[in-house]
This record gives C-alpha cells, sequence and structure tokens, in this order.
C-alpha cells in the first residue's frame, strides 16, 4: 500500500491522516488498531468502528492479564462486554484441570455409569435437593426436580427441539434421552477434559456463563473428536456441569454438543 512508503520515521496517526485513498487510509487506521497499547491510542482513531475495536482488544486484553472483569465495563459494546468476562472467567477459573479433575473425577464417573446403564433412580442422588437438573443440547432442552427424575423415561411430557430450520418438533422424555443425551457410549469415551468451557463448540456460546459463573462450577467432558479430517461433522461430547454447596458438589447440567 502507498502509505508503507510514507516516512517511516513519521507517527502512524500523521501518516493515515495525509493519506487521501480512502480504502488505504482506513487500512492504515486499522493498523494503528493493532498496535494500540493504551486506550489513550485508540481515542485518536476517527472511525467509531475502528476505534470502539480498539479499546475492545485493549480492556479485554487487560482484564484478562489482571484477572479483572471491572475493566470490561469500559467497552462501549455491551456484547463485547460480555464477551471479555467470558474471556476472563475462561483464563482464570478457580480450578485448574489438575484440581478439577481431582476433586469430580470420581463424582462424574458415577453419573456417567448411571448414565449408561439409564438408572434414574442413581442419577438422582447426585442432584440437588432445591436446584433442577437441567437436560441441554445445541437444540434445546428442558429441566427436572430431583424428585422427577426416577420416572424420566416413563413421563410421556414433549419436548419442543429446534431443528436446522429453526421449526420445532416434539420428543418425549425417553426420545430425548435416546437422542440428545446418551447417543454414544460417553462412559467410555476416548476423550476426557475437566478443563472449564463455557463454549458449546468453537464458535457458539452456551448461556451456561450466566446461569453457574457466581458458583465457581467444574466441569467434565467426555468427547468424541471427529473422526478425520475429510469426515462429516461427526463429533460429539457431553458435559457435566457441577457446582458446590456446603462441601457437595451437585450435577446441575447434563449438556450433549
Amino acid at each position: 500500500s502507498s502509505f508503507r512508503l510514507i516516512n517511516q520515521e513519521e507517527q502512524p496517526v500523521h501518516r493515515c491522516r495525509r493519506i487521501s485513498d480512502g480504502v488505504e487510509r482506513a487500512e492504515c487506521w486499522w493498523e494503528v488498531k493493532s498496535a494500540a497499547k493504551s486506550p489513550q491510542d485508540c481515542e485518536v482513531i476517527p472511525s467509531i468502528s475502528t476505534r470502539n475495536g480498539c479499546y475492545i482488544r485493549i480492556y479485554s486484553n487487560l482484564a484478562t492479564s489482571e484477572n479483572d472483569m471491572t475493566l470490561c465495563e469500559k467497552i462501549p459494546s455491551a456484547s463485547d462486554v460480555y464477551l471479555c468476562k467470558l474471556a476472563v472467567a475462561q483464563t482464570h477459573p478457580k480450578y485448574s484441570e489438575e484440581e478439577a479433575k481431582s476433586i469430580i473425577a470420581d463424582r462424574a464417573m458415577g453419573v456417567m455409569r448411571a448414565l449408561k446403564e439409564k438408572n434414574m433412580e442413581i442419577l438422582a442422588t447426585f442432584v440437588h435437593p432445591n436446584k433442577p437438573l437441567r437436560f441441554w443440547s445445541t437444540n434445546g432442552g428442558f429441566e427436572l426436580s430431583k424428585e422427577k427424575i426416577p420416572s424420566f423415561s416413563r413421563t410421556k411430557q414433549n419436548i419442543p427441539v429446534y431443528d436446522g430450520s429453526g421449526l420445532p418438533f416434539t420428543f418425549t422424555q425417553a426420545e430425548y434421552y435416546q437422542a440428545y443425551v446418551y447417543d454414544r457410549d460417553y462412559l467410555n469415551a476416548p476423550e476426557v477434559s475437566y478443563k472449564l468451557s463455557y463454549y458449546s463448540s468453537a464458535t457458539t456460546i452456551g448461556d451456561q456463563f450466566e446461569k453457574y459463573y457466581q458458583e465457581d462450577p467444574i466441569t467434565a467432558t467426555y468427547a468424541f473428536p471427529q473422526s478425520s479430517p475429510d469426515a462429516a461433522m461427526d463429533w460429539r461430547n457431553l458435559r457435566l456441569w457441577f457446582t458446590q454447596e456446603d462441601g457437595i458438589w451437585y450435577l446441575r447440567e447434563i449438556m450433549q454438543n
């Protein structure tokens, strides 16, 4: 680009202002945004969207590096404030993966055995007496109280689920279980992770951040990776969400991705 040929000792801001071509000028301001090291460096950018992008990068980096969510509040866009807080939560969980594994691995395995055997009575023993268990997938789900879990497979309740068209169709609880809870042998999944993740997939954020963040959750994820780089999107995982109360780790959610 022609602006790169201007005296390289000149301040980038002055270089950008001297460029007449709109596309190259925008590219120059983008470089200023990318090189900014403080909020003050962002203030000189004339484009609101580029300036806001600069603030997002600066404050998100500061908040993450300092583990301070209050810095996220300085970002102009509410949606980006949320993403900034999410990044801090992911980067600084209360428990490391090794700590989480030592705390929850045995309890998570008990849940997985109950799911594999469809033993709802045992599954209910892991659930909080006053907080329902949430069954969830990327297509929808429902909640059940501890008392109703033992009759799970016998209940005829219809559950609305949304396919790719956005149109709902219904499952009984037993059908939902087969399709969206234990659709593979997750107990013997080749990959098990205790790393906290609020993402349903690489690009999709669930609502678990709002639901569980204040309770310092631990997750156990049982995964079947994509079978090969050329295969269809055949990966699956089942994630168990736990939160602690009075020294007991309760199962709060079973989430299929």
